[in-house]
Parts: C-alpha cells; structure tokens; sequence
C-alpha cells in the first residue's frame, strides 16, 4: 500500500462514475499496467473515491480491488505532461502487492504490528516499488523518472509528515528507489536489448538478455524468451528432420541452405522454450501466438502427440483453427507418416492461406516423390528463385545515428548479460539520456537508437505514435519480418535496421532504429 488514511466507511465514500473522464483516463493507464503485470492471476478491479481521508489502497478482501481518492489523480494530473506516469507510479506499486502476494495488510501500520511484521513489510514496500516502476517501463511508462515528483507533490497537498506511522520516511523512500535505480536500469536496458536482438534474428544473444529477466515471470518476459529459445532451436534443425517451413519460422532460407551439422545445443534451447511457453500458456491459454510457438517446440522436441493435444484444446476454446495450425497438424501426420491426413491438412491450411502453405505444398509432393538428395537441389534452386529479401531500401534513416553513438569523452558503463553466448551493453548517462545503446555479441557490434526526439524530420514524418500499419507501408515498404509480440505486433525492416511495435489496435506505440558492423576482437 502506498498510503493508506481511512477512518471513513466505503458507504460514506462516494465512488466516481466509470463514464467519468477521470475515470476513463485512470482505468487505461491501470489496464496497460495489467496487461505487463499479467501472471496468469486475475485482474483486481478499480475504484476512485471521493475522499479526504483515503490516498490509496490496495484491499485484497474479500474481492481485489485498488483503491485512490480522487485528491490523487488531482495530483498526478498537476504533475503536467508526466501526469500518467505518475499515475502509473501509484497504481504500478499496488498492482505489485496483489501480483506479488504480499500478505501483511491485516498487520501492517496498525499498533499490534510485531517486529517481523514491520521487517516484512519494508521488504514488500521496497519490492512493490522495484517491481511497479519495472511493469511500468513494460507498459511504456517512465515511473522511476517522476517517483520523487509524485511522491514530492502528495506529501504536499496531503500535508502529510515526513515521517509517517508504519512507512520509511519520504526521503528515505525515495533514497531507497534511487539505490535500485542500477537494478531497474539493468533490466530495462535488458529487456531493450534483448528486442532488438529477436528483431536482428541474433537470437541467441536475444535469449540471453531474457533469461536475464527471469525474476520477472509475467506474459511479455516468457513469451520473447520462449520466442527466443524456439527460434535458435529452428535454426539447428535440418531439413531431414523437418522439411517443411514453421508457421512461426523466420530465417527460412538459411535453415534450409546453411550446412550445420549435428548440434548439442538444439535440445537445449527446446526444452528452454518449452518451459517458457507452457508458463505462458497457462497466463494466455487462447493466445494463437503463445500456442502456436508452444506447438512447434512439441514438434521439434518429438513430443507429437501433446502436439495435436495441444491443437485440439485450442480449437475447442476457440470453436476454430487457422491455416497455421493446419500446417503444424499437417507436419505432425506427415512424421507420424500419416501421408493421407498430412495432405489433407496441407489442403486445408493452404484454402486459408497460411503462411508459406503453397511452398510447403509443393515439398510435400517433391519430398515424397524424390530421393533426399534430389529434394535438397530441388528446394536449393526453389529459394534462390523465390525467396529474395523484400525491396524496402527507401526507408529514411537519420544520417548523423553514428555520430550520435559516438562514444562521448565519460566513462562507459556496461551490463554483462552473459558470458556464453557473450552478451554485453554499453551505455552511460548521456547516452541513454540520447537513448543509445550499444550492444556487443560475439560477432557483432548493434548500435540502437531509441530516443524518438533524436530522429530525422524526414522519419518523424511518418514514425509517429499513433501511426497505422498503413501509414508505415506506404513510406517504408513492404514489411521484411512480422512477430507477434505479448502486447500486439513487431515488424523488422532490413533485420532490425528498423524495428515497428504495434498494439493490438495496430497503431505504432514505439520504435527503434539500429545499425549493425562486425565486431573486431583481438
């Protein structure tokens, strides 16, 4: 609980309208904080009264629910253009003690509070504002940014002291933050880097920077991580193991061209994806992406029948199937050697046009009807043929983005995400107050840059928040990659040259642009 001054019963309390503006403006804030936070634990409900005594609160009986006065949101409103994320501040460190189960309300700031529970309580008040400022960078807010503000500006209008009863001090809260500030930046460079990495189709690295995140086990860690792990397994498999092209496949020619022998990490990274998006599927049980990847690890793990399994319990929740996973059940018969039902499959996901469906018609029947070496020349001629990178070279970039990274004359902070695969960002204050980034992998140095203000006037045209799928076509081309992502979608242009992210509206909420160059080791 952030404050908590109530004396006055629910019933004297008059609750706003949820028509109301305020309300409206509130509630959507609260809902992108939940989508971050989700873990599979239901949401709690919102309330706004109009109260002198209550800031706010969270009640975790008999039904959860957060609870501000309407004096709050005032305030947060006087903050001016941070005014939602200082509202994210408050709500973001509530929605924590319910996601996080910190049980200690019955006790907590009252006279027959032990020892043990005070000592509890600090941690769970040091890890509600930890967590809550991490969720609220996933949900696009920047609440570590205005914690001392918000917290500045309701000490104020409350006249409240200092020093309250069963709470650390304000300056002593706000020193706390600032102590963490080094773990929260980590993790949100992480989580930065590890994007970029999948959009780059470095998917190793990406991983890397996931699993780096495992304390926080909500939606959008497991499904990149998942993602991550399912794609480097992707690329050790063989076309005599699979010879068809994954629904969720992204480098397709360089599995099926690139000679790679016999690989002891493959097995590895399945069983890392599969952990991640069996947590994911029980947060997000009829989310097609989070399925379908889940899917596709069953396959390549050899795990056939919990594959068809798994497709039949989505097509009952959803009273049906698209033409991708007719493909994955089409690739399931045709290992189980099944050829009569793969084909019929194959039919069926190319009547609704799934992805790379007419291709994997045709290696089905060239597959069948050759000898492997024939069908290898085959799909080799196939893609040098067909399968050219999408023209999108009329894509404005900024032309001054590597003078911008040059490294300025202060020293150099790094995060070391992992030594194998190595993984490691660079960064100081004044670059990420430019929104630069520098990530170093084993063979290449990514240079990211994530600050919107920093963009050319010819970008800004048309990378703008709020700008559709559409308006982003039209000026950049066709789109060279599509990912689903847990909040909406991804597009990657020239791998990761630039990178798009949508909502599930499909309007553009953020971006980066990157550069990439071999890293010269010594």
């Amino acid at each position: 609980m952030f404050f908590v001054f109530c004396t006055q019963s629910l019933q004297a309390q008059k609750l706003l309208p949820v028509q109301h503006h305020k309300f409206k403006q509130a509630k959507r804030v609260f809902d992108a904080l939940n989508l971050a936070f989700q873990n599979g634990m239901s949401q709690p409900s919102l309330e706004i009264v109009d109260s002198k005594k209550l800031v706010i609160k969270y009640l975790n009986q008999p039904s959860p629910v957060v609870r501000l006065s309407e004096a709050v949101y005032d305030v947060c409103v006087g903050v001016g253009a941070d005014s939602a994320s200082a509202l994210a501040v408050l709500l973001s460190h509530e929605l924590a003690h319910h996601y996080e189960k910190h049980q200690f309300y019955g006790s907590y700031g009252s006279e027959s509070a032990t020892v043990q529970d005070w000592q509890k309580a600090a941690y769970c008040e040091s890890d509600a504002d930890l967590k809550g400022c991490f969720y609220s960078f996933l949900s696009g807010y920047d609440a570590y940014r205005v914690f001392e503000t918000t917290l500045n500006a309701l000490y104020k209008h409350f006249a409240l002291p200092d020093k309250l009863n069963g709470y650390s001090s304000r300056q002593e809260r706000i020193e706390a933050l600032k102590k963490q500030n080094t773990e929260l930046q980590n993790q949100a460079i992480s989580f930065t880097a590890g994007q970029y990495l999948y959009a780059a189709q470095d998917f190793s690295a990406a991983l890397a920077c996931f699993e780096h995140l495992q304390a926080f086990p909500c939606a959008e860690v497991l499904s990149n991580l998942g993602a991550s792990a399912l794609q480097s397994a992707i690329l050790l498999t063989t076309p005599s193991e699979v010879p068809f092209v994954m629904p969720v496949e992204l480098q397709i020619k360089n599995r099926f061209l690139l000679k790679r022998g016999t690989n002891n990490n493959k097995k590895g990274y399945l069983l890392k994806a599969i952990n991640a998006l069996e947590r994911l599927n029980r947060i997000k049980p009829n989310d097609k992406s989070a399925c379908l990847n889940l899917v596709t690890a069953y396959i390549l793990d050899a795990r056939l029948d919990l594959a068809l399994g798994k497709i039949e319990d989505f097509a009952q929740q959803n009273k049906k199937l698209d033409g991708d996973f007719y493909t994955l059940k089409a690739i399931v018969f045709f290992l189980k050697k099944d050829l009569d039902t793969a084909e019929d499959n194959f039919i069926k996901a190319q009547s609704r046009a799934a992805y790379s469906s007419h291709l994997n018609a045709k290696i089905f029947q060239k597959y069948n009807r050759n000898a492997f070496s024939d069908f290898i020349d085959w799909l080799s001629d196939w893609f040098e043929e067909n399968s050219k990178d999408v023209d999108n070279q009329n894509v404005v970039f900024p032309k001054t983005l590597s003078q911008q990274a040059t490294p300025p004359k202060q020293t150099l902070l790094f995060t070391k995400i992992s030594e194998k695969p190595y993984v490691k960002i660079l960064y100081n204050a004044d670059w990420l107050a430019k929104g630069v980034l520098v990530i170093q992998t084993e063979r290449t140095d990514y240079t990211l840059l994530i600050d919107k203000t920093l963009q050319s006037a010819a970008s800004a045209q048309y990378l703008r928040m709020g700008s559709t799928k559409a308006e982003i076509t039209q000026h950049c081309g066709a789109l060279y990659k599509a990912m689903d992502t847990a909040h909406g979608s991804m597009w990657s242009y020239q791998d990761g040259v630039l990178v798009c992210f949508f909502n599930d509206k499909n309007r553009l909420t953020a971006w980066f642009i990157g550069s990439k160059k071999p890293r010269r080791t010594p």
